[in-house]
This record gives C-alpha cells, sequence and structure tokens, in this order.
C-alpha cells in the first residue's frame, strides 16, 4: 500500500497526497461497510438457523404425535383382538362341556348298539358271489343273457330286441 509521492521543494506533492488520503477514505469506508455488514450476516444466519431448528422441532413433535396416534390404535387393535380371543376360547370350553355332559353311556351304547348293526350288515357272507351278481339283474339285458346261455332261436332273439 506504499504509495510514492513525488518530492517537490517543500515537500510532497498536495494533490497527490490530497488523492491518496482521499484514496484510502474510501477503502477505509468499503471496509467499515463490510465490518458492519459481517454482524448483519452473522444475525441474519443464526436467525435462519433458529427458524430451521425450530420448524424441524415442530415438524419432530408432530410426527412424535402421529406415532404415538398410531401406536395407541395398534394397542387397541390388539386388545380387542385379545378379548375376542377369550370370549371365543370361553364359548367353546363352554360347548365342550355341554357336549361332555350330555354326551353320556346311554349315547355311548346307542352308538356301539349301530356299530354292532352295520358290521352284522356288512358281513362278508352277505355278500353275493361276484359271478352270479350282475348289474343287469331285472333288466331286458339280463333276460336275453340268460335266454342266449340256455340256447335261443332267432325269432325269439328278434322279438327280445324288438322290446
Amino acid at each position: 500500500m506504499s504509495k510514492n509521492f513525488t518530492i517537490v521543494r517543500k515537500g510532497y506533492s498536495p494533490e497527490e497526497v490530497e488523492a491518496r488520503i482521499h484514496q484510502l477514505e474510501t477503502e477505509l469506508h468499503a471496509y467499515k461497510q463490510k465490518e458492519q455488514a459481517i454482524p448483519h450476516a452473522i444475525i441474519n444466519a443464526q436467525l435462519t438457523a433458529d427458524r430451521i431448528i425450530e420448524t424441524a422441532d415442530q415438524q419432530a413433535a408432530q410426527m412424535r404425535k402421529q406415532v404415538v396416534k398410531q401406536m395407541e390404535q395398534v394397542k387397541k387393535m390388539l386388545h380387542d383382538a385379545k378379548e375376542r380371543v377369550e370370549t371365543f376360547q370361553e364359548q367353546y370350553n363352554h360347548m365342550i362341556s355341554r357336549y361332555i355332559i350330555e354326551f353320556n353311556e346311554k349315547d355311548f351304547a346307542a352308538l356301539y348298539r349301530e356299530l354292532d348293526e352295520i358290521h352284522t350288515l356288512l358281513d362278508v357272507e352277505a355278500i353275493p358271489d361276484s359271478s352270479s351278481f350282475s348289474p343287469y339283474a331285472g333288466t331286458q339285458a339280463q333276460a336275453l343273457a340268460d335266454k342266449t346261455q340256455d340256447g335261443i332261436s332267432p325269432e325269439e332273439m328278434e322279438s327280445l330286441l324288438k322290446k
């Protein structure tokens, strides 16, 4: 920043000194403006940061409220489900105990008799021999088959087929 002034008879040139002083005053004024702008910028930055933090805190609080509300809903759903299961269990136990009480020895005896009857009906001796069993028993086809085994005349065959 040093400026060399022209030496005149009685010292430095007054015009150059005045110009230099004016230049330095202008630079000083610019630096003072910058110096004043720095605190303003810091204050603005701090205010902006404070607003951002406040907004983030508000959003976090709102999200927290939503999560708590959802958790309460899930808790209620679980409580309701538990109550329904308990009600079902009580109804089921009541139904089973009624059934057990109502289904007594007499019912078992009747059940055993019915099973014995079914077993008797399914006795192996009661099933007809497969050679004598015909799904066509009592039909015209069975009558025709019986006659052909005994021997049948062509006229009889034709009359059976016409029926």
